[in-house]
């Protein structure tokens, strides 16, 4: 498995261009899955990378 850092700092910088920045948001959760998973959905959830 390959592990990435990334510099989120430098990222923001470099998509928000010229823009003025107030604040960045965050989010790591998993997929969504529907009640009934489809196929695709179930593959998708099953196929994430273990952090360990």
């Amino acid at each position: 498995i390959d592990n990435y850092s990334i510099d989120y700092k430098k990222f923001i910088k470099w998509i928000s261009g010229t823009s003025t920045i107030f604040r960045v948001y965050y989010y790591d959760c998993l997929p969504y899955q529907s009640y009934k998973p489809t196929k695709k959905e179930r593959e998708r959830f099953l196929n994430i990378p273990c952090p360990l």
